[in-house]
């Protein structure tokens, strides 16, 4: 029986490790993600826009031959108006692309001794009241109120407010009850074999998968190198596709201001 209650023991501290070492790799790769953001950002938001102006020309083009070919006066107000329509959901993308990409470049390093400092006042935290530990999370409005503060302090690195929230969880915790959920030995094995495959497909995926990349200069500049010649190869077509459509005018003879390249 102690033998038992033991191993029970050493899975349910397995499980809380790998709480914490999940949580830790989404932090990482949400840190990896700015990182590439600031290294290539840039480059894909220019290519992405330059993609959309080809997308508008084309949509443009094949508006205004369709009405060419049907023999009708072509309305390059009613045109600007469907196509600005049907842009709004790339352009959408572009503005979030945009704030995400300035968001990054704004963003700054923690200094390495708070990084980890947080780290440990984090896996402290976490065995205690992570929502997957904590028994009584689903109901204690208190418990959710301090995750959630503590889920914004440890994404910041934020110090002083994760040892100001430390202080809380013991306030909050102070009578000493074993605060383990009352999971059996299978259960426990089963959430471990969830996480596992969690943290399987983290490291897997992106964005936690170009941390390889931006640690290899080589492969960083080859990078950078691929979407330059990218957004090269969209300007192109994007001038190309505006000689075509100018072409198309004249010989339409459709007179207007063109606007929608403006």
């Amino acid at each position: 029986m102690t033998d038992l209650v033991s191993k029970k023991d050493l899975t349910y501290d397995r499980y809380e490790e790998l709480i914490v070492q999940r949580d830790q790799l989404r932090k990482d790769a949400s840190s990896i993600e700015i990182g590439y953001k600031k290294e290539f950002g840039r480059l894909i938001t220019d290519s992405f826009k330059a993609k959309i102006e080809c997308i508008k020309l084309k949509k443009t083009i094949a508006k205004i031959t369709q009405s060419v070919n049907r023999g009708e006066k072509v309305n390059m107000a009613q045109i600007e108006k469907e196509i600005k329509h049907e842009m709004s959901a790339y352009n959408e993308q572009l503005m979030a692309m945009i704030m995400d990409v300035t968001m990054a470049n704004e963003s700054k390093a923690s200094p390495a001794y708070v990084v980890e400092e947080v780290k440990r006042i984090y896996r402290r935290l976490a065995k205690k009241i992570h929502p997957d530990i904590y028994p009584g999370f689903d109901t204690d409005k208190d418990a959710q109120k301090l995750w959630e503060e503590i889920l914004i302090a440890y994404a910041a690195n934020d110090l002083d407010a994760m040892q100001d929230l430390e202080v809380m969880v013991m306030r909050l915790m102070d009578d000493e009850e074993d605060q383990k959920p009352k999971l059996t030995f299978s259960e426990l094995e089963e959430r471990i074999e969830r996480l596992e495959r969690e943290i399987d497909r983290i490291l897997h995926t992106k964005p936690y998968i170009f941390g390889e990349l931006l640690e290899d200069e080589k492969a960083t500049e080859k990078q950078k190198q691929e979407l330059s010649d990218e957004l090269e190869e969209y300007r192109a077509y994007v001038k190309e596709l505006s000689n075509t459509l100018d072409e198309l005018v004249k010989r339409s003879g459709v007179n207007l201001i063109w606007q929608m390249r403006s």
